[in-house]
C-alpha cells in the first residue's frame, strides 16, 4: 500500500498514500466598470412661438430619456427604477419649460428658479436654463441608477440570490441567474443543524453539489452516493473548506461561493469550468468525527514466531524482525491491541497510522508517522494491496495490528521499485486503525 504510495511519487501523480482529492476551482471576470457620458449642448434657438418652443423641450427629453435608458445596465433595462427615473426627469423637464415660456411672456421678467434670480430672460436663456437643469437632474438620476447598477451586478454574485429546491434527503438543485460570480469566498447557512459544533481538526462527512457559477451546470455531486469524509486539516483539503465547515453544527445545510483566488478550478478544465469561474458549493453536515492520535484499547499477546513491536513516545512503532525465521507464505493478521470502537466494514473510508519494513532485512520503506499525519484510504475496494483489504476489514476502530503481507498479497511479481520493494519481498506492517467512516 505505501509502496503505491511511491510509485505514484515515482510516476508524478499528486496525493497523497491512499486519500486523494478533486481541487475545485472558480474565478471571476473583472468587475464591469461604466462611464456616463451626457453629450448635450445648450439649444440655440430665437424667437420662436411657444408651441416650437414646447417641441424642442419635448425633443431634448425624447433624447435624454433614450440616453438614460441606453446607460442602464442591461438587466435593469425594464426595471421600475429605470421607468421612476424617467419619469421623474419628464415632469420636472415639462414643469420646469412652462416656468421658463412664463417669464419670456411677462413685460418684468423676474422669478427665483434654483434659489437664483432670472431678470428680463430672454426665449434662448430660458432654453439654454432648460437644458442645463435637465441635463443636472439626468445626471444625478444617471448617476444613482449607474450606482444603482453597479449594486444589482453585485447582488447577482450574493448568495442571498441562489435558491435551493428539492425535498429533505433528495439531491438539492441550486437555482440561480447564471452568471454568477464573487471577487471573494462567502457562505451562507441554509439550515443551522442540532448537532455537535464542528471543530478545526476533525473529520466530517458531507454530502455535496457542486454547480459551475458561469454555466449554471452541475460539475460533481455525492448525492447517491456514500457522504465524503473531509477531514478539516488546510494541509490536506482546500483551506476555503475547512474555514467554512469549522464552527458548523452537524445536520447544517450551508452554501458556499468559492472564488476565484481560492484556485479549485484548475483540475475541472476535463469538466468544463474555466480557471475563472465561481463555484457554488452546497454541503449537508451529517456526521463529526475526531480520529484518535494512536491506538487505544487492550494489549493483546501476539503469537511466537513473529516481528516484535516497541512504540516510541508519539506512538511511532520499531519493528524487529527475527532473523532465524523464514518469512510465512500465507498473510498473517495479529492484532496487537484491541480497540473499543466499532468493526470497519468494506467501502469504508480508515484513518490510520503505519509503518512497513521489508522482512528480509528489517528495512523500513514507508511510515505515516514520519509524514506527521495519517492516511486516509478506502478498504475492502482494492485501492489498497489485498493484504490489506483482508486484513483490516473486520478490525475494530483503535486497534493495532500486525500484517505480515506475501508477494501475491502484496505488490505481486513486480513488485514496487520506487519504494525498494522486490517482487520476492515479504512486508511487515504495524497498523493503528484512528477511525472508519
Amino acid at each position: 500500500m505505501a509502496a503505491a504510495e511511491a510509485d505514484r511519487r515515482e510516476r508524478g501523480d499528486d496525493g497523497g498514500a491512499g486519500h486523494s482529492r478533486d481541487d475545485h476551482a472558480v474565478a471571476q471576470p473583472d468587475a464591469r466598470a461604466a462611464a456616463v457620458v451626457l453629450g448635450f449642448d445648450a439649444l440655440d434657438v430665437g424667437e420662436v412661438e411657444p408651441l416650437v418652443v414646447e417641441g424642442h423641450v419635448g425633443a431634448v427629453l425624447g433624447v435624454l430619456g433614450r440616453r438614460v435608458a441606453e446607460l442602464l445596465p442591461e438587466h435593469l433595462g425594464t426595471h421600475a427604477v429605470g421607468h421612476l427615473a424617467l419619469g421623474v426627469v419628464g415632469v420636472l423637464g415639462f414643469v420646469h419649460a412652462r416656468r421658463m415660456l412664463t417669464l419670456c411672456q411677462g413685460e418684468r421678467d423676474t422669478a427665483i428658479t434654483a434659489g437664483s434670480v432670472v431678470r428680463s430672460m430672454s426665449l434662448r436663456n430660458a432654453l439654454r436654463r432648460l437644458t442645463n437643469v435637465t441635463l443636472v437632474v439626468a445626471v444625478a438620476l444617471v448617476g444613482s441608477m449607474a450606482l444603482a447598477g453597479g449594486t444589482a451586478a453585485a447582488a447577482s454574485g450574493s448568495l442571498s440570490s441562489v435558491t435551493i429546491q428539492g425535498a429533505e434527503g433528495e439531491k438539492p438543485t441550486l437555482q440561480f441567474t447564471a452568471p454568477f460570480a464573487a471577487s471573494s469566498s462567502a457562505k451562507r447557512v441554509i439550515t443551522t443543524g442540532t448537532g455537535e459544533v464542528v471543530t478545526k481538526g476533525a473529520k466530517v462527512t458531507i454530502e455535496y453539489v457542486v454547480v459551475d457559477g458561469r454555466t449554471g451546470e452541475e460539475v460533481d455531486s455525492s448525492y447517491g452516493t456514500k457522504p465524503v469524509a473531509v477531514p478539516l486539516d488546510a494541509t490536506q483539503v482546500a483551506p476555503v473548506l475547512v474555514k467554512s465547515l469549522t464552527g458548523v453544527k452537524v445536520g447544517s445545510r450551508v452554501l458556499l461561493a468559492i472564488a476565484p483566488k481560492e484556485g479549485l478550478a484548475k483540475n475541472l478544465a476535463g469538466a468544463g469550468v474555466k480557471k475563472n469561474d465561481t463555484l457554488l458549493f452546497l454541503a449537508d453536515v451529517k456526521t463529526l468525527h475526531h480520529p484518535l492520535a494512536r491506538a487505544e484499547g487492550e494489549k493483546v499477546t501476539p503469537a511466537g514466531g513473529l516481528p516484535s513491536v516497541k512504540l516510541g513516545a508519539k506512538g511511532k512503532p520499531a519493528i524487529t524482525v527475527p532473523k532465524q525465521e523464514p518469512a510465512p507464505k500465507e498473510l498473517v493478521t495479529q492484532p496487537l491491541i484491541k480497540g473499543s470502537g466499532a468493526p470497519v466494514a468494506a467501502g469504508e473510508t480508515i484513518t490510520v497510522h503505519y509503518t512497513g519494513v521489508l522482512w528480509d532485512n528489517g528495512k523500513q520503506f514507508d511510515s505515516s508517522w514520519d509524514r506527521g499525519k495519517p492516511a486516509d484510504l478506502q478498504i475492502g475496494t482494492g485501492n489498497v494491496i489485498p493484504g490489506w483489504d483482508t486484513g483490516l476489514v473486520g478490525q475494530t476502530v483503535g486497534s493495532q495490528v500486525l500484517l505480515v503481507v506475501p508477494p501475491d498479497e502484496g505488490y505481486g511479481s513486480t513488485g514496487s521499485k520506487a519504494a525498494g520493494i522486490s517482487g520476492t519481498d515479504t512486508l511487515v506492517f504495524v497498523v493503528d486503525i484512528l477511525d472508519a467512516i
